[in-house]
C-alpha cells in the first residue's frame, strides 16, 4: 500500500512540473507595414498544437520555453518566432502570391480574376511609379495588353489618354477613369495614392457606365489609412528638358515674292513732313508667306520697329540673317512632382494625409502650371 502511495505521488508531482513548463504566449500579427493579419495560423512547430488569430490578427497559445512558434497566412511567408517571453510580436512578409489574380469590378469590388466572366488586368501600384509618371496614361505605356498610350501633349496642358483594343468609335473615344467608384479627369489623380489599378476591357466590363465606357474604363482603387506607426514619406522628382529637334531653315533671302526692294515713297499729304528724309528707303514685306525676297546681305533697310515711336525710329538696320532665332526663343521645360504622406494609426482611429504638387512649365515662355491634390 506505501508503494502504491509512493507511485501515486511521483506521478502527480511528474504532472505539475510539466504544467509549470508551459505558460500562455501572446501577439499580435502583423505584415511589413504593420497591419495586423486576420486569422493567422499558429501552431507550435514540431507539433500539432495550434490556435487561430482573430480578426484583429491577436492570438493566445501555450508553449513551452524556447519553443518555436510558426506563423502561417495566405499571401505571406510562413515566419519562426522564438517564445522566449510571454509577448511575442512576429512579423510576416508578403510573397506576392494573390497580387496578380486580384482585380477590381466594374462595381468596385476586389474578386478574384478567375471568378469575373470577362478581360480584365491589373497593375501593382509599384510597377506605375518606377518613374513616377505624372498621370496614368503615360504609367500605363507597355504595361497593359492591347494598350495604346497617346500620352501628354508637350506643347500644351492638355490630358493624355489612353485606347483600349483600338479605336472604339468614329470620335476615337478614351478611357475613362474611375477612383473610388467616382468617375475623375486624368490630372486629378495622384500616382502616389494608387493602392490598385484594374483595366476593364470589352462590353460585359463596361456595362455598368453607358456610353461612357465604351472607350474601356480604368479602375483605380486608393490607399487607405492602416493601424501603425506614425509615418512620414517624401517623394520627389525633377525633369529638364530641350528642345532638341527643329527644321531647317535657310538663311539667304528674306521674306517677298521677288528679289528686287520695294521702296517708301514720301506722300506730303498722307505722311508727316518730318517723313520726308525717309523717302527712296527700302523696306521688308512682311506680308508674304514665302521667302524669295532680297537677299540677307547686311543692306541697310528699315525694319518694322522703326516705324514705332522710340530710340529706334527712323533708323536703318543691316538686313542679315539671324539662324538661332527660332531656337533661342524656346526654353528648357521643367517638371516638378512632390508628393508627401503622413499615415498612422491604432486600435482607436488611423488617418492618412497626402499632399501632391505638381509644376509643368512648357518651353515656350510665360508657360507655366501648378496643380494641388489633398486627400484625406
Amino acid at each position: 500500500m506505501r508503494k502504491i502511495l509512493s507511485l501515486l505521488a511521483v506521478l502527480v508531482l511528474s504532472t505539475v512540473l510539466a504544467f509549470s513548463q508551459t505558460r500562455p504566449v501572446s501577439g499580435t500579427v502583423r505584415d511589413d507595414q504593420g497591419n495586423p493579419i486576420p486569422f493567422t495560423t499558429v501552431r507550435l512547430k514540431g507539433s500539432s498544437t495550434g490556435v487561430s488569430a482573430d480578426a484583429d490578427g491577436k492570438f493566445t497559445i501555450s508553449a513551452a520555453q524556447n519553443a518555436i512558434l510558426v506563423f502561417s497566412a495566405a499571401g505571406f511567408e510562413d515566419t519562426e518566432v522564438s517564445a522566449n517571453g510571454s509577448v511575442v510580436a512576429p512579423v510576416l512578409k508578403g510573397n506576392n502570391t494573390l497580387s496578380e489574380v486580384v482585380v477590381t469590378t466594374a462595381l468596385g469590388i476586389q474578386k478574384t480574376k478567375r471568378s469575373v466572366g470577362y478581360s480584365t488586368q491589373s497593375v501593382a501600384p509599384e510597377e506605375l511609379n518606377k518613374i513616377r509618371a505624372t498621370d496614368i496614361a503615360t504609367a500605363l505605356a507597355g504595361k497593359v495588353s492591347g494598350l495604346q498610350a497617346l500620352g501628354t501633349p508637350s506643347a500644351n496642358f492638355g490630358e493624355g489618354n489612353v485606347r483600349i483594343r483600338g479605336v472604339a468609335s468614329l470620335s476615337g473615344t478614351g478611357a475613362i477613369y474611375v477612383v473610388d467608384g467616382t468617375v475623375v479627369n486624368l490630372n486629378s489623380v495622384n500616382m502616389d495614392d494608387v493602392e490598385n489599378l484594374t483595366v476593364l476591357k470589352g462590353p460585359s466590363a463596361t456595362a455598368l457606365y453607358g456610353v461612357r465606357g465604351a472607350g474601356g474604363v480604368i479602375m483605380i482603387t486608393t490607399k487607405k489609412a492602416s493601424k501603425k506607426r506614425a509615418t512620414v514619406t517624401v517623394n520627389s522628382l525633377t525633369e529638364v528638358g530641350k528642345v532638341s529637334l527643329l527644321p531647317k531653315y535657310q538663311n539667304l533671302y528674306g521674306g517677298g515674292y521677288s528679289q528686287e526692294w520695294g521702296t517708301f515713297s514720301y506722300n506730303p499729304a498722307v505722311h508727316p513732313a518730318s517723313w520726308a528724309a525717309f523717302d527712296g528707303q527700302k523696306l521688308v514685306e512682311y506680308g508674304a508667306d514665302e521667302s524669295w525676297g532680297p537677299k540677307m546681305d547686311g543692306t541697310l533697310v528699315r525694319e518694322w520697329f522703326s516705324w514705332y515711336p522710340g530710340a529706334d525710329f527712323g533708323k536703318e538696320t543691316p538686313f542679315s540673317p539671324n539662324p538661332n532665332s527660332v531656337r533661342d526663343f524656346y526654353e528648357n521645360s521643367i517638371r516638378l512632382n512632390n508628393n508627401i504622406t503622413v499615415e498612422g494609426g491604432n486600435d482607436v482611429a488611423n488617418f492618412r494625409l497626402s499632399y501632391n504638387n505638381r509644376v509643368f512649365e512648357l518651353p515656350m515662355p510665360n508657360t507655366r502650371k501648378m496643380d494641388h491634390i489633398v486627400n484625406l
